[in-house]
């Protein structure tokens, strides 16, 4: 019987022991704030990138949870993080859009997106592998201001970036990177003039609309509401990395 025991506790700690290798919660500090995160690393041996995946307003990480998963069998690494007053990531506040606190606290969340591209830039393990960027609603135009900091990501993916600039599509083309727009076709009405207005600023990026309605698959909902997108992605970024 102790034998059995000893068997039984050695083969639950070996199992703990990877799952913990496989998805590492890791800590992210920029400008007092403490962003949470969960690393995922693929296991395989010729990684093919790494993808960081960020929310929405007032979403999580846990968004990406099926995400990551599927990208770290892929080959890529990932990081799922929590931006600033949203998820964990509240040691100086929170975001709450349905009692409209804390509106202006989202404003600097480009700045925690940089720190994480820094913190991915300085693992060895990392430093060498392309960048692929992808967010949702807010963080769509956040990401794009990080490149004011970091340089640009080697690829966006962008779901119903609904603050969008003008000087964000500039950007597209200049970058040289590859983007990809996605939304679902019955959005919040003025995504229809924004998608436009991105066709026509844009010789490169790529735009897929799906059926749909915005309380169903605004921004990662999407993921969700088309579990398929994901494969979808994976193979888009395999595509476009290869161009």
């Amino acid at each position: 019987m102790n034998k059995l025991v000893g068997i039984l506790f050695f083969c639950a700690l070996f199992a703990s022991s990877s799952s913990f290798a496989a998805e590492q919660k890791v800590i992210i500090h920029n400008e007092g704030w403490e962003l949470i995160g969960d690393l995922g690393i693929s296991p395989s041996e010729n990684p093919k990138g790494f993808i960081l995946m960020l929310h929405k307003a007032a979403g999580t990480r846990a968004e990406y949870i099926s995400m990551a998963n599927k990208a770290n069998k892929f080959g890529f690494h990932s990081l799922r993080l929590d931006l600033r007053a949203n998820g964990e990531s509240i040691n100086l506040g929170s975001f709450d859009y349905l009692v409209k606190k804390n509106f202006s606290i989202n404003d600097r969340a480009w700045s925690d997106i940089a720190s994480a591209h820094k913190w991915i830039k300085s693992d060895h393990r990392f430093k060498d592998l392309p960048l692929i960027y992808m967010g949702g609603s807010y963080s769509g135009e956040k990401m794009v201001n990080a490149s004011d900091v970091v340089g640009f990501a080697d690829a966006y993916i962008e779901m119903s970036p609904g603050s969008f600039s003008e000087e964000s599509i500039a950007k597209i083309d200049k970058s040289g990177k590859p983007w990809i727009f996605t939304r679902v076709e019955n959005e919040r009405p003025f995504f229809t003039p924004l998608y436009q207005d991105i066709r026509d600023g844009s010789k490169n990026a790529e735009i897929w609309v799906y059926p749909g309605e915005a309380k169903t698959g605004h921004a990662t909902r999407i993921l969700t509401l088309m579990p398929e997108i994901e494969d979808m992605f994976l193979e888009w970024i395999l595509k476009s990395l290869d161009r």
